[in-house]
């Protein structure tokens, strides 16, 4: 999937794609990203466990706070799956436990990041979670 569109009318104006205007969205949002705040350590009995790297959170908590603003918008209850996470210092991971929507989302989130130059978190859910961005799931 591109950032870009033509017209199907032949015409040389192209238009920016749905995931273009997210990939605008998050990139500004992503710049006044701070460091993750410190979050309670419960976490929900059901789910899949992801385990993040602080930096990996703040790409979830980035696309949590402009969610009502993307064409593509989180999964619902990403946000209190976020607020739950807990950390573990031993290996410096948060673990959210998450439905399969709220993961794609995640996925998603990651997927953004891709386009601001950083691939690792996108590589290393896929990896390690076995989790990907798919385009017909998340829009």
């Amino acid at each position: 999937m591109g950032l870009c569109d033509t017209a199907d009318d032949g015409s040389s104006a192209p238009s920016l794609t749905s995931v273009a205007h997210d990939v605008l969205l998050y990139r500004g949002a992503r710049t006044m990203s701070g460091p993750p705040p410190p979050l309670p350590g419960t976490l929900p009995d059901d789910g899949l466990e992801i385990r993040l790297m602080p930096y990996e959170l703040r790409i979830v908590q980035t696309l949590v706070a402009i969610g009502d603003r993307l064409q593509h918008p989180p999964a619902a209850g990403l946000a209190e799956a976020v607020s739950n996470a807990g950390f573990h210092p031993d290996d410096n991971r948060w673990v959210l436990r998450v439905t399969k929507p709220q993961a794609q989302s995640i996925a998603y989130a990651f997927h953004l990041e891709r386009f601001t130059g950083h691939c690792t978190a996108s590589n290393r859910l896929a990896r390690h979670h076995d989790i990907r961005y798919e385009e017909d799931v998340v829009g």
